[in-house]
């Protein structure tokens, strides 16, 4: 395997993950850049799923988004 980072979990914090000042909001077909910008760095992150607490966004095969499951309300939807 490559030197490729493809999630983390950061539960301790310790990670140096970037910061993101969330804005705006995401939608299906948004990129993960844009779902970061929207709702700051996810822990824990996989090539196919962003989490924010109990709430979930998934992506095709890393790519866009293709749904999510807002369990805790929190995400930045319209």
């Amino acid at each position: 395997m490559g030197s490729t980072v493809t999630g983390w979990n950061n539960t301790d914090g310790n990670l140096k993950i970037p910061q993101y000042n969330p804005t705006g909001t995401f939608t299906l077909g948004s990129t993960k850049q844009q779902v970061m910008n929207a709702m700051g760095a996810p822990n824990p992150a996989t090539l196919t799923r962003f989490t924010y607490g109990n709430s979930t966004v998934d992506f095709a095969m890393g790519s866009t988004v293709t749904g999510w499951n807002n369990t805790d309300g929190n995400l930045k939807i319209p």
